[in-house]
């Protein structure tokens, strides 16, 4: 893997996932490809805009050596910038839940430094709780924007929440020794409940 420079908020080892480019081995090859590193610099520095350093920067150094030039050193070169809190988090479209429930399900917190991955995180939340009681096409669309003042996100979530599915039936098929019922029961799915996906 390429040698990874000024990165101080996050490993070396955690940015070196998201890249493919390999270091030569006993056991490969080391093939390199302009195209693949280059994807590797914007992988690193959109990760780090994902982790919370908007204004975070990678660019790199490339240099051949060996007698024949065939062999390359890497350098990725990260700026971090100013890593950003998260400001203020809002839920709109909600009405099946109330916005505080469905606050306390995301766990975003103002002041938290702010991680996209948090905010999908939240999404994902907010959807299962719609799903478990019935709404299996309910939405949960994040968006954030860079407050007034210029040091955090402020997040909102806004919410379709769709149509509430029950149970209409419940029917089993290809048991002749085994009673409708007790399968039923170790079902536990009964007509008129709320469907879960």
């Amino acid at each position: 893997v390429a040698l990874i420079e000024g990165n101080r908020g996050l490993y070396t080892r955690e940015l070196a996932r998201h890249m493919r480019t390999a270091r030569a081995s006993l056991f490969a090859s080391g093939r390199y490809c302009d195209r693949i590193f280059e994807d590797d610099v914007r992988a690193v520095q959109d990760y780090y805009r994902f982790k919370g350093y908007p204004n975070a920067t990678a660019t790199f150094r490339r240099d051949f050596r060996g007698p024949q030039k065939n062999e390359v050193h890497l350098v990725v070169v990260v700026n971090e910038g100013q890593p950003y809190r998260t400001g203020t988090v809002d839920i709109v479209g909600a009405a099946v839940f109330p916005k505080d429930t469905l606050l306390a399900v995301v766990g975003l917190r103002p002041g938290q430094p702010f991680s996209g991955e948090r905010v999908v995180q939240g999404q994902r939340l907010i959807e299962r709780r719609y799903q478990e009681s019935g709404y299996p096409d309910a939405s949960a669309i994040p968006s954030q924007q860079i407050n007034a003042p210029g040091d955090a996100y402020d997040v909102t979530y806004t919410v379709a929440e769709g149509e509430r599915v029950t149970i209409n039936l419940v029917r089993t098929e290809g048991h002749p020794r085994t009673q409708q019922q007790v399968i039923l029961r170790e079902l536990q799915l009964h007509p008129g409940e709320a469907f879960d996906v």
